[in-house]
């Protein structure tokens, strides 16, 4: 005998079997209230795409400053101690933006799988052939 549980909470809205009933591997017992499990999936998916694009930009912005500091057909000699100091700085915070919007990214990426598999745990089905007891 074996307790058929999922690691979520949440309504039930089906119930599919009954004791008694014959049921085979993979088959669905129950359902979860979907609606809050699919906000949540929605939520994680828009926050992956709006981190997505912070990254984009903050990799577009790092560009512009190591554009800024090429010789290019405007170049007219080497820069003054203190304009060198400043585009150095900048592309510290240039670089450093890319790698938090990055690391972003990856957290929010993690969020997003852990919703979608939450999702997924809204059906819960038969571990292998059997009888319901209860």
């Amino acid at each position: 005998m074996v307790t058929v549980s999922q690691p979520i909470a949440g309504r039930i809205v089906e119930i599919s079997v009954s004791a008694g009933d014959r049921v085979t591997s993979g088959q669905v017992l129950a359902r979860f209230d979907p609606l809050a499990l699919q906000a949540e999936f929605a939520r994680a998916e828009a926050r992956l795409i709006a981190g997505e694009a912070a990254a984009f930009e903050a990799e577009v912005a790092l560009s512009r400053v190591m554009r800024a500091g090429s010789p290019g057909p405007t170049y007219q000699g080497p820069f003054d101690d203190k304009a060198a100091a400043d585009l150095d700085d900048a592309r510290g915070v240039a670089e450093a933006r890319v790698a938090t919007a990055a690391a972003e990214v990856a957290a929010r990426e993690t969020a997003y799988r852990l919703s979608y598999r939450r999702l997924k745990q809204g059906v819960v089905r038969a571990p292998f052939n059997g009888i319901v007891v209860s």
